[in-house]
């Protein structure tokens, strides 16, 4: 059975409705007038990709608000195209559809934080079988495939909204659905489609009025209502009071609204409904009260647009403060800027890859000449001139070569006649292969959509989890075992970043095998979802403004006060300990002894540290060793001798190393916690090997990846990573890449001896230390080979140390000493810092004549002797 219903959230909530209820997608179509594909990335594509979905966004063509650069997956994991007609793209849809599901949501909000997240907004949504829907749905499968026709947009976007128009038609009507109609404006005012009769009541409420409220005194007189309520907010809506109150005096009694503007909220809604017959009826959708929304079809000049309209029950006009006609006339919100000259129309449509290169749509309606200009990224300074063309008109077609350096983004720069140069917004390179729905599941993929803190918390949900789990690590060991592709080899376009290619491809492989929820556990972005409470959404996004349209009719929106919360550490019921323990070290072990893609092992790994936050380790005192292990088994190879990072690891796309690398700094600053960075047992010497070996991925993340890893503690007891002690390793790490003592340094700064590497020698200048004690933990600190001087208050202390052998002196004992490093005097702490003071030494000759073997120590650490010896001499 089919449901239609009028919502205040936005079409984020119907995605993960979707995601619940149903899962598989094959479809989804997204159209906004304001775009802002970042955004869309974060919170909508990745999970609609994740659920299997190809993916159509098309906007207009002059109103996109993301920055190029923080566009990732636009052309490969799905396409993007521009629309253009003479008044403004303004159509807000989203469209799901499944194998045997239809979801529509039509209303108010752009594909914008704002509009998807912050704005009030008014959205109707249809919820319907393919074998049984409301007749209204042939009505917008018309509209889709008559829009190419009437706007101009790719080619290749335009195909597809045909195909999605042919699944739209449902088998039959579904009988228990009645007025409810689906139209828009391509050749038709909206105006001119609503009843031409005398109604009892009219109300209105938009964010856009035009100046001279023609479309208002218009509606008023087409439906010849007995009273009107006019809803506005007195500063956020867009209007001349003067003239809208002379509007409202064609109708015998009218009231007017100020709705209320708390939290700076733009009420975005457009609502136009009406009383007749006791039967009320609400339009909403994309049209605001303009001539361009209203009163002209496309054709004419006008907006495109797309409403609904649906019988209903009771008003859905917001209520608020009812103020004077006198009030509203002396009330003008609008823009007193002086009109601008027209400005030429040039606008990438769309570019797409194709065997004799790239395939451009443009519009032109100037003379001229074309640049178009290609760049890696969308960056400042990265565009490149790819191809010249000259007397363009119209929509049209034009292949440009291959570049030989990565490409993907397109954009033209144009010139007139008179020399004045525009430049298009920037298009993203496409390759509609690649954005095709993915061809069918992995053969491992978890069953269900599992989060983790609704598993922990809920033993049955973890009884199905984990069983599904061990399913999924053994089978995905099964398809390594017999070199079966865990997912589609991506095929590289000529003139594609490999990398970002690759991670579009990873990603949705992953999201396919872990569902969107655990995908969005370790990846940031991968599947966020909006959280809506009564008073709004709270999104942790940076705001996107939606652009004023051809009259103005889209007032700026509001940014978004606050960013999400880190998430809370789970606490584990206590009876529910022995079980989890049990099963995260059954993982560990199956991917100690199986090889299993690397997406599961780093999930493995969050699982672990998630549980260890838990508490459910407590007690134990072997934690740190199975976490030591758990990390040689995600990031290194099997061979325990010489650790080095996995061939799969090295061969990741950026995006998972930082990821791999953020989970890695949260592992050593909880070790690090545990053990000793210098020197010590077993296992301290464990986590410093493993530290050296997987340093240089803790480098490469960012404060992005390690905010999405870290977590609060919450209620729970267990060890959870500090964000300073986290940051500070990625920090060292990070130092360590151009500074090969840097490493060092900061070892040696935090145990409380801040030497400086300085000529090859570590020197310290220190009145309050104890001389020979410090050089013997500088030493252990610094390793083989080095050298050191420290200067006290009571003298000059300086040691060669390589190998097993071991040169020490100071200004006291006025001699060479010599030491064998063997035995329990393997380290300088041992033989310097003992209770035995020097003995053991053979001396060597005088501090003021360094002999041979002085000499030759001094070569084999690289220091020149001179130097400490007129360290030693120089002091009094």
């Amino acid at each position: 059975m089919s449901k239609i219903d009028f919502q205040f959230s936005s079409p984020l909530t119907l995605l993960a409705e979707w995601r619940d209820n149903i899962g598989r997608l094959d479809d989804a179509l997204v159209l906004g007038y304001t775009v802002d594909l970042a955004f869309l990335e974060h919170f909508f594509i990745n999970q609609a990709r994740g659920l299997g979905a190809r993916i159509t966004i098309l906007s207009d063509a002059h109103n996109a608000v993301h920055s190029d650069v923080d566009v990732r997956g636009a052309g490969r994991i799905y396409q993007h195209g521009y629309a253009l007609c003479s008044g403004a793209f303004h159509p807000k849809l989203a469209l799901l559809i499944g194998e045997d599901d239809i979801w529509v949501a039509i209303g108010s909000g752009n594909p914008t934080t704002s509009g998807w997240g912050h704005n009030r907004e008014l959205w109707l949504t249809i919820k319907a079988e393919t074998e049984s829907g409301p007749a209204a749905l042939a009505d917008l499968a018309d509209w889709l495939r008559q829009l190419p026709h009437a706007v101009s947009i790719p080619h290749w976007i335009a195909s597809t909204l045909t195909e999605v128009a042919g699944r739209l038609s449902a088998a039959a009507t579904d009988p228990t659905i009645d007025g409810l109609t689906i139209l828009g404006n391509l050749h038709t005012p909206i105006l001119e489609q609503l009843p031409d009769t005398s109604v009892d009541h009219l109300g209105l409420s938009a964010p856009f009025f035009d100046p001279r409220a023609q479309a208002a005194r218009a509606l008023i007189g087409r439906l010849r209502p007995r009273s009107v309520t006019l809803g506005i907010q007195p500063l956020l809506s867009s209007y001349d009071g003067h003239t809208l109150a002379a509007a409202l005096d064609q109708a015998p009694r009218a009231e007017v609204r100020h709705l209320s503007e708390a939290g700076g909220r733009l009420s975005h809604g457009k609502l136009i409904e009406w009383a007749a017959d006791r039967q009320h009826t609400a339009m909403t959708g994309s049209a605001n009260l303009s001539v361009s929304a209203l009163m002209r079809s496309t054709a004419q000049g006008g907006n495109c647009e797309l409403i609904a309209c649906r019988t209903i029950d009771e008003s859905l006009l917001p209520a608020g403060e009812t103020i004077s006609r006198q009030t509203l006339a002396a009330a003008n919100t609008l823009s007193d800027e002086a009109s601008t000259p027209p400005v030429p129309t040039i606008a990438v449509l769309g570019a797409r890859l194709v065997a004799e290169g790239i395939d451009v749509e443009i519009v032109c309606n100037t003379p001229g000449k074309v640049e178009f200009e290609g760049s890696a990224d969308g960056g400042p300074n990265s565009w490149t001139v790819l191809a010249r063309f000259s007397g363009l008109n119209g929509h049209t077609r034009r292949t440009v070569p291959t570049p030989a350096t990565p490409c993907r983004a397109l954009r033209a720069r144009f010139t007139t006649e008179t020399g004045e140069v525009w430049v298009s917004p920037t298009a993203f390179i496409t390759d509609t292969v690649k954005c095709q729905a993915p061809t069918g599941r992995k053969a491992a993929s978890l069953i269900g959509d599992y989060g983790i803190d609704k598993v922990i918390d809920d033993p049955e949900l973890a009884e199905r989890f984990t069983k599904d789990m061990r399913r999924l690590l053994q089978e995905s060991a099964k398809a390594r075992a017999t070199d079966e592709p865990s997912a589609p080899a991506p095929t590289k376009a000529a003139g594609v970043p490999a990398d970002s290619d690759r991670w579009g491809t990873w990603m949705a492989s992953f999201q396919q095998t872990v569902q969107p929820s655990l995908a969005g556990l370790l990846f940031p972005g991968a599947a966020s979802i909006l959280q809506i409470s009564a008073a709004g959404w709270s999104i942790d996004v940076d705001e996107g403004t939606d652009i004023a349209e051809d009259e103005d009719a889209e007032a700026f929106e509001q940014p978004v006060d606050g960013q999400a919360a880190r998430r809370e550490a789970s606490s584990v019921a206590e009876e529910l300990r022995p079980k989890w323990k049990r099963w995260d070290r059954t993982l560990v072990r199956q991917l100690r002894d199986r090889d299993v893609d690397l997406g599961l092992r780093l999930l493995v790994l969050r699982l672990h540290l998630d549980l260890l936050a838990g508490d459910v380790f407590r007690g134990e005192d072997d934690w740190t060793w199975e976490l030591m292990d758990l990390i040689h088994v995600v990031a290194l190879t099997k061979d325990t001798d010489v650790l080095r990072t996995s061939p799969e690891v090295a061969e990741a796309p950026a995006e998972v190393q930082r990821t791999l690398g953020a989970l890695l700094a949260v592992c050593f600053s909880l070790l690090f916690d545990e053990l000793r960075q210098v020197g010590g047992n077993e296992w301290d010497l464990r986590a410093q090997r493993l530290w050296r070996a997987l340093a240089p991925l803790v480098a490469n993340t960012d404060d992005s990846c390690l905010e999405h890893q870290l977590l609060s503690p919450g209620q729970s007891s267990g060890p959870v990573a500090g964000e300073t002690a986290t940051k500070s390793l990625r920090d060292r790490a990070l130092a360590a890449l151009s500074d090969p003592h840097a490493e060092t340094s900061a070892l040696l700064a935090a145990a409380g001896t801040p030497a400086e590497f300085v000529d090859g020698v570590w020197l310290l200048d220190d009145e309050a230390v104890a001389g020979r004690r410090t050089v013997a933990q500088i030493l252990t600190t610094t390793g083989t080979p080095a050298a050191v001087i420290v200067t006290t208050s009571g003298g000059v202390y300086a040691a060669l140390w390589d190998a097993d052998t071991l040169i020490y002196t100071d200004t006291t004992v006025k001699s060479w000493r010599l030491f064998t490093m063997s035995g329990p005097f393997r380290n300088p702490r041992s033989r310097l810092a003992g209770t035995d003071g020097l003995a053991g030494g053979s001396n060597i000759g005088p501090l003021a004549r360094p002999g041979p073997k002085v000499t030759e120590m001094c070569e084999r650490v690289g220091v020149n002797p001179q130097m400490i010896t007129l360290a030693l001499t120089s002091w009094s």
